[in-house]
């Protein structure tokens, strides 16, 4: 359970990440940056995170949970540091690059941990561990949105550094005398039976439904903000009530994935995810736009909870890892291009309903195609 509790305090603190959204408009004013450029340091972040998560994975049994949790959290303490010296191009190194790399190792491996350590309920643990990634982005957007309206974008960057930089050292004492081990299966043999079409059906499907989520985190408080609201903590109300959606729809997916087909499931999340979306865009004050981002974050944190399972049931246990590893490709792709591409819209248009009404046509996209998905066998 130690162990379990640790990998979830390493979760936590990476998914402050994504309470991006707090500081791009300070960060805009500040360093004098669009939106779209704002948006790319997420961007790019999610390409580096994506890219880390599939290459790290080797690596995570040559060294110990200790080391491996110790130096995520001080290469994310020096790259969020890094990121806060007043210019864009340490900037996007800091944050996009080195923060990046922390933050897929040390989600990737506890995520993976996690699982070991609970190996006849993998699928509870990892939703645990993936919920409080989710929960980090929400309580991150609450105290990091509040330290950003009292000292500024760059100050709370360097205080939030300064705070994994603290940390490090008692993640890796808590998983030391967890005693937890990790142990890793090549893939060479498995990666030969899986079907490379299949594997495409999933990346398509997978890549559309996360789209909105992904825009949605990087955009929450901006797009709150975009109502002309006095208050700057109801902006932040955005990025929190996103987080605690896609927290909320981490559990419950992982909980309905043992009583219902995972593959109905992937169908009808896009749909409601897409209903939503479409009050979004034409939402007329901030409380609806509240409402709808809820569920959002509900949709997408279901939707990546889900689809691991979906993939382990569709492969077989054996090849779910490899399988996965190919279909999250699709994940980094929607992570560099839905943020890039609402911050476009929004500088040419000053609005986030096309960026809204876009997403829904792809959320609309990824049900049909998983519709689609129902009639083929499982293999496990």
């Amino acid at each position: 359970m130690l162990a379990l509790a640790t990998c979830c305090l390493m979760t936590l603190a990476m998914g402050t990440l994504h309470a991006w959204s707090v500081f791009s408009t300070d960060i805009e004013a500040t360093l004098g940056l669009s939106r779209t450029l704002s948006s790319l340091v997420y961007s790019l972040t999610l390409v580096t995170l994506t890219l880390t998560v599939l290459l790290a994975v080797p690596l995570f049994s040559r060294y110990k949970p200790a080391s491996l949790f110790a130096a995520s959290a001080i290469a994310a303490g020096c790259g969020i540091t890094l990121a806060s010296s007043g210019s864009g191009f340490p900037l996007f190194i800091g944050y996009s690059v080195i923060f990046g790399i922390a933050n897929g190792t040390g989600y990737g491996f506890a995520l993976q941990l996690s699982a070991q350590v609970f190996p006849h309920r993998s699928g509870f643990a990892m939703g645990i561990t993936t919920a409080a990634y989710a929960l980090g982005a929400t309580m991150g957007a609450q105290v990091l949105g509040s330290l950003v309206a009292a000292f500024g974008s760059l100050a709370t960057l360097r205080l939030h550094g300064i705070s994994f930089l603290v940390l490090a050292p008692l993640l890796a004492a808590l998983i030391h005398y967890s005693k937890a081990t990790y142990t890793f299966s090549s893939a060479k043999k498995v990666s030969l039976t899986i079907s490379h079409s299949l594997i495409r059906r999933y990346r398509f499907c997978y890549g559309l439904a996360v789209f909105a989520g992904l825009m949605a985190i990087a955009h929450a408080a901006t797009y709150i903000n975009s109502f002309d609201i006095s208050s700057h903590s109801i902006a932040l109300w955005g990025a929190i009530v996103l987080g605690l959606g896609n927290a909320l729809g981490g559990v419950l997916a992982g909980v309905a994935s043992d009583r219902f087909d995972v593959r109905l499931i992937i169908t009808v999340l896009p749909i409601i995810a897409a209903t939503a979306l479409g009050y979004a865009a034409f939402a007329t004050n901030a409380l609806t736009a509240l409402a709808a981002l809820v569920i959002i974050g509900f949709t997408y944190g279901a939707l990546i909870a889900v689809y691991p399972v979906a993939i382990a049931r569709q492969f077989g246990q054996t090849a779910s890892a490899t399988a996965y590893d190919r279909v999250f490709i699709a994940w980094g792709v929607a992570g560099l291009l839905a943020p890039v591409i609402a911050g476009l819209i929004y500088d040419a248009s000053q609005s986030y309903r096309y960026s809204m009404l876009l997403a829904m046509l792809l959320s609309l996209g990824s049900a049909a195609a998983a519709y689609r998905l129902r009639d083929l066998p499982a293999s496990a």
